[in-house]
Formats: structure tokens, C-alpha cells, sequence
């Protein structure tokens, strides 16, 4: 019963309590330290995640654009019979713009095979 009421009391007493914070406080803080010794470690660059999404957006509005350069290229084919002038104007307005947005996205290399530097 005097055991009990010693482990009790043990319990109780403000110096276990911290023995048992620093002994988590120390294992916790061993983790990091110890991963240095657990294989290899990657420097993760923390602006990727943004930059893809970055990406994607202005991907996504080049290729709005570039589908209306189609549109626009496909109403000068229509303006050429009615208009020369004007169907000349949009079609050559829809290529120039289909071909810079193809060339900023990489089509000319999908489309070839071949990379330009």
C-alpha cells in the first residue's frame, strides 16, 4: 500500500512530470537529427507547386487565344470570298497568332520531333 501511494505521489511531483516533457521534447527533437543518417535526403524547392500552376494558367489561356486565332483564321477563309481585302487581314492575323502561341507551347517540336535551343 506504501508503494502505491509513493508511485502515487511519484506521479504527482512536478520533476517526473518534467523528465517526462523533456523526454518527449528530446525524442522528438531527435527525429530530424536522425533522418540525416536514414539514407538520402532532397532539397525540395518550395516555388515549384506555383510555378506549375503558373504554368497551367497561362497555358490554359494560350490555348483560349489560340483557338480564337482558329476562329478568326477560319472567318477570313469565309471574308475572302466576300471581302478579299479584309479575309486577307484575318487570316493572316489568325496564322501569325497560331504560329507565335505554337511556338511559346512547343508545338512545332511535338508536331516535328525536333528541338530548337
Amino acid at each position: 500500500m506504501n508503494r502505491l501511494k509513493n508511485l502515487r505521489s511519484l506521479a504527482r511531483s512536478q520533476n517526473f512530470r518534467w523528465l517526462v516533457v523533456m523526454g518527449l521534447f528530446l525524442m522528438i527533437a531527435s527525429l530530424p537529427l536522425s533522418a540525416q543518417f536514414t539514407g538520402g535526403t532532397v532539397q525540395v524547392d518550395p516555388t515549384v507547386g506555383a510555378q506549375t500552376v503558373t504554368k497551367y494558367i497561362v497555358d490554359g489561356v494560350l490555348y483560349c487565344v489560340a483557338g480564337v486565332a482558329f476562329i478568326c483564321f477560319c472567318w477570313g477563309i469565309v471574308q475572302l470570298f466576300r471581302r478579299p481585302l479584309e479575309g486577307i487581314m484575318e487570316v493572316a492575323v489568325g496564322l501569325t497568332v497560331m504560329y507565335l502561341i505554337g511556338h511559346s507551347l512547343g508545338w512545332t517540336s511535338a508536331l516535328t520531333g525536333v528541338t530548337t535551343g
